[in-house]
C-alpha cells in the first residue's frame, strides 16, 4: 500500500469511528455498532490521536466500543 493510500485508509477509518461516536451519543446504538464494525475492516493498525479529548483511537479502542457505547464525560 502506498503512503497516500495508507493515509486515505486511516482517514476513512477515523471518519467511520467518529460517525459511530455521534450515533452512540444520539442513542442510535445499532447504527453506531455498524460503523464501528465497518471501521474494523480496514487493513493494518490505523491510529488517530486527539489529545484535546484524551483519545487514542485504534482497532483495540473500537473493539471496546462494540462492547460499551461511547459516552460523553
Amino acid at each position: 500500500m502506498t503512503q497516500l493510500a495508507q493515509r486515505d485508509s486511516n482517514w476513512r477509518f477515523a471518519a467511520l469511528v467518529w460517525q459511530g461516536h455521534l450515533l452512540d451519543l444520539l442513542g442510535r446504538r445499532a447504527e453506531a455498532v455498524a460503523r464501528y464494525q465497518e471501521a474494523l475492516k480496514f487493513p493494518g493498525s490505523p491510529t488517530m490521536e486527539h489529545s484535546q479529548y484524551k483519545l487514542i483511537i485504534n482497532k483495540q479502542w473500537v473493539e471496546e466500543r462494540l462492547k460499551t457505547p461511547f459516552e460523553r464525560k
